[in-house]
């Protein structure tokens, strides 16, 4: 079962912006720097879209995938101790700030933010019935 990421509106704008503002940068001076700052906002825009549409989490079987571009995390359900809500704005594989911790094994955790927060928590507790919710 699939979960996409929530795409809230500040980090959209975070990220969009920044493409945006890196382009118009090279497009005005492209006199002086040549196609540089252009060549790196089409590829930092092409970075972003990529994560922006590859941005999930997959159960498959006892297995959580996290996936947001290149980056590619397999945790154990069995190893998941608790789900709770969290604000944490740290770098993460989540387009949202509304965000949910996932703490595994001893001291590991990833933040994402599926967009039915509630429903994934309960596909994983169907697999793991001794994980904590704190939603």
């Amino acid at each position: 079962m699939r979960f996409y990421s929530k795409k809230g509106i500040i980090l959209s704008i975070i990220l969009w912006g920044t493409a945006a503002a890196i382009l118009i940068t090279g497009i005005m001076d492209i006199h002086d720097e040549g196609l540089g700052p252009i060549v790196t906002a089409v590829l930092l825009a092409l970075f972003i879209g990529w994560m922006w549409l590859t941005t999930y989490y997959e159960i498959i079987g006892n297995i959580l995938l996290v996936s947001a571009g290149p980056i590619r995390k397999r945790i154990d359900i069995y190893t998941i101790r608790s789900i709770s809500k969290t604000r944490n704005p740290v770098s993460s594989p989540a387009l949202s700030l509304d965000r949910i911790e996932v703490v595994f094994n001893m001291y590991d955790a990833v933040i994402i933010s599926p967009k039915d927060q509630e429903a994934f928590a309960a596909e994983l507790k169907k697999i793991n019935p001794d994980i904590r919710v704190n939603l």
